[in-house]
């Protein structure tokens, strides 16, 4: 190779240099602003995510169990709709470095995750219990109800099996549980109070009610005992919640017992069989729960109720219907013979009735 030659690469390699340089800066470049763009994106990420949630400042009752992980509470938080994000409250948490109580607490989606965050350190920093009871729960439903406000199982037992003195419960046979005595409502009790508080409060507020309405006056009347109207009204209430739906309904079973027909509720075999009375969830189960099979009331209700169906109990409507079938469009279709009845279960109920 002769000296021109090698001058002419020489002179290449130079000219190639400046060109691989600025290939270099322009990649340096683009990392650089891609960085620099997903920090953005994080922070922004993150701000959105702490920020409230919004909307009425009511506060809604949220429970931590111990035991929980941070993880388990972001997502709790998040299905209740009180925080923007799971993971930028778990995010948070970690950052504080702050541990979280188990507890029942108060909290509102009108705060921040930052403030959500602090209030979840204090475990207790609400002086009093409000425990709501739903309409429709069973006494073992009710007590993993209590187990979540840290109310001990043992305590539990004894508070349903006390023998309480109100007179809502003087006609109650001394066999006979709780099982739809605890009245639906909210209930505020001290933190100290015993479970014995709340339950009192319960059978107080629904005497109070059949009194001021003149109710227990018509239930006096009519012969029948308040044990055997809440009997009737726990199966009235799991088989409508429509007010005047559970008025009809109950003059359904009110004509069937005044002719003698069994009830033949499926809601009550149900309940035989998640109580542990039966083996079969079927009409064929063998207990005395079951208005299939066997005749008039069962023998004590089959959960708490809403004050609609006990009224609906004490005030039927008046009809001559005898059998009803809740279809699959969402309406109850009643017969007056057990024909119609057939032929509109075999047209509205195609697959609620399977």
């Amino acid at each position: 190779m002769n000296k021109d030659d090698l001058a002419r690469r020489s002179l290449k390699k130079l000219q190639r240099q400046p060109v691989q340089k600025r290939h270099k800066g322009r990649l340096v470049g683009i990392i650089v602003l891609a960085i620099a763009l997903a920090v953005v994106a994080a922070v922004a990420w993150f701000i959105i995510g702490m920020q409230a949630v919004g909307g009425a400042p009511d506060k809604k009752e949220f429970i931590v169990r111990a035991g929980e992980s941070t993880e388990t509470v972001a997502k709790n938080l998040s299905d209740a709709g009180l925080v923007r994000s799971q993971p930028v409250f778990w995010v948070l948490v970690k950052i504080m470095n702050k541990r979280i109580e188990a507890g029942v607490y108060y909290l509102s989606p009108a705060d921040n995750a930052v403030q959500i965050a602090f209030a979840l350190q204090n475990s207790g920093v609400a002086e009093d219990l409000m425990i709501r009871i739903d309409a429709g729960e069973t006494l073992s439903e009710l007590k993993e109800h209590f187990l979540n406000f840290g109310f001990p199982s043992d305590e539990i037992d004894a508070a349903f099996a006390k023998t309480y003195s109100s007179p809502l419960l003087a006609d109650k046979p001394a066999s006979a549980s709780l099982e739809g005595y605890i009245f639906p409502d909210t209930y505020k009790i001290s933190r100290d109070d015993d479970l014995e508080v709340l339950l009192e409060a319960s059978f107080d507020n629904l005497y109070k009610k059949l009194q001021s309405d003149g109710s227990l006056i018509k239930i006096n009347q009519s012969g029948q005992t308040i044990y055997e109207v809440l009997t009737l009204a726990s199966i009235v209430g799991k088989e409508v919640s429509d007010a005047e739906e559970q008025k009809n309904v109950a003059g359904v079973f009110y004509n069937r017992l005044n002719i003698g027909l069994r009830l033949g509720s499926d809601v009550t075999f149900h309940y035989a069989y998640k109580a542990g009375l039966c083996e079969d969830n079927s009409p064929l189960c063998d207990s005395a729960y079951n208005t299939r099979i066997y005749d008039g009331l069962p023998p004590g209700p089959i959960a708490n109720m809403e004050y609609t169906a006990i009224q609906a109990v004490i005030y039927p409507a008046s009809h001559e219907y005898f059998y009803f079938v809740a279809g699959d469009d969402g309406t109850t279709h009643y017969s007056a013979t057990e024909d119609e009845h057939h032929a509109k279960v075999e047209q509205y109920c195609t697959v609620l009735c399977q």
